[in-house]
């Protein structure tokens, strides 16, 4: 007697591996939405500024100071973050100028001027080692020295959107709010994206050798 076609269900083993799926999305889930809030530069003097990120897990406090960040990597005014990154780092953009930085017409949303908290957004393709650095205004006379202007972090690839906060110490008479934000970062090196675009090509042929057969 032949048999054909003949074909073997296992509901209980398609029960377990569904069953594994869940459990792997489960952990998963909290770990992609996981944020911790990093205070820059980590304490407050009587009359100084502290800044609060709240943003995925492995973002850091990279310094801060005085002074403006001008996105400018020379010149009259040159930034101070390219010396604290180091070689490699561009200016992706600005959230207030649409025409400085290497993505034309980039913003970043939720960057209101004047603002002391805030969310902001960004979506900067082609980019990696993200770093985002916050300037604030002075304020009246009296605030002059009022420190830190400018702070800095250093955030996880990936991500997009984080929430911010400034805060003056007790000490001072008013707290500036920001001026704008930049975002900096390295290319994605070209081989890296031909590597992908060469899996993507070969899965596309293995794909249609698989419906030819």
């Amino acid at each position: 007697m032949r048999i054909r076609n003949m074909e073997f269900h296992n509901p209980a083993g398609n029960v377990f591996a569904a069953g594994i799926i869940a459990v792997v999305l489960a952990l998963a889930a909290p770990l992609a939405l996981a944020t911790t809030a990093i205070n820059c530069p980590g304490s407050v003097s009587t009359a100084d500024r502290e800044m609060t990120l709240t943003a995925p897990a492995g973002a850091i406090c990279l310094g801060s100071g005085s002074g403006n960040i001008s996105g400018n990597l020379s010149g009259a005014h040159p930034d101070p973050l390219f010396a604290l990154l180091g070689a490699g780092y561009v200016l992706i953009d600005k959230s207030d100028d649409t025409t400085s930085g290497m993505l034309p017409n980039f913003a970043v949303s939720g960057a209101s001027a004047g603002a002391t908290t805030g969310t902001f957004t960004f979506n900067a393709p082609g980019y990696q080692n993200l770093v985002v650095g916050f300037h604030f205004g002075e304020g009246a006379p009296t605030n002059a020295a009022l420190n830190p202007d400018w702070f800095a972090y250093s955030l996880p690839n990936g991500t997009t959107q984080a929430n911010w906060s400034i805060l003056a110490g007790a000490g001072a008479t008013s707290n500036p709010g920001l001026s704008h934000i930049n975002l900096y970062g390295t290319a994605v090196p070209a081989p890296a994206a031909f590597w992908l675009l060469g899996s993507a090509l070969a899965g596309v042929g293995a794909l249609k050798r698989r419906k030819d057969a």
